[in-house]
């Protein structure tokens, strides 16, 4: 997956392509994470049909935000 909106999208869409049950969107490899990011992503997976699971991965499970829980929440929310 790549770290960019676009690439999020464009990977998605190839994964869906090869055959993929699913797709996982890590949004927490977005730089400068946002409500405004997210609803870009999914504005762009609109024509993806397969099922997306949205997540936001905190540093101290190996992801990439380091934000508060409760950022965390209204973040995954949104999306």
């Amino acid at each position: 997956m790549e770290g960019t909106e676009d690439g999020m999208v464009r990977s998605a869409i190839e994964a869906e392509g090869l055959g993929a049950d699913l797709v996982e969107l890590r949004l927490d490899w977005l730089p400068g994470l946002s409500e405004v990011s997210i609803e870009r992503v999914f504005r762009g997976l609109e024509a993806v049909s397969v099922p997306k699971i949205a997540t936001v991965m905190p540093n101290a499970i190996f992801g990439k935000y380091g934000g508060s829980g409760g950022d965390r929440v209204r973040l995954l929310m949104k999306a």
